[in-house]
């Protein structure tokens, strides 16, 4: 069960990286008015449309799930399979 949880928490870290990318690469240029020149007017009207809760679900899964994965990886050594297997079902079901 180990290696489910090394995958589990290998592409949670990918998936908080990516949403970190998009808003540092692509949201802040939005509030930048040196980068409207860049972006269709149809695109800035439509900010909140295109951005609108990405922020919450980085900083969910940046400073919650993310978290949790890492605390049940860490302490898959010495838990059993049950054990285990109950964690990470929590972590889907308990936010």
């Amino acid at each position: 069960i180990r290696h489910v949880v090394t995958e589990l928490l290998a592409t949670e870290q990918v998936y908080v990286e990516e949403l970190r990318s998009i808003i540092e690469g692509y949201m802040i240029k939005f509030d930048d008015p040196e980068q409207f020149r860049f972006i269709p007017p149809i695109i800035l009207q439509n900010k909140t449309i295109l951005f609108s809760n990405l922020p919450d679900i980085y900083a969910f899964h940046a400073t919650s799930f993310l978290r949790d994965l890492q605390q049940i990886y860490n302490n898959s050594f010495v838990n059993n399979t049950c054990s285990i297997g109950s964690a990470i079902a929590s972590c889907f079901i308990k936010r």
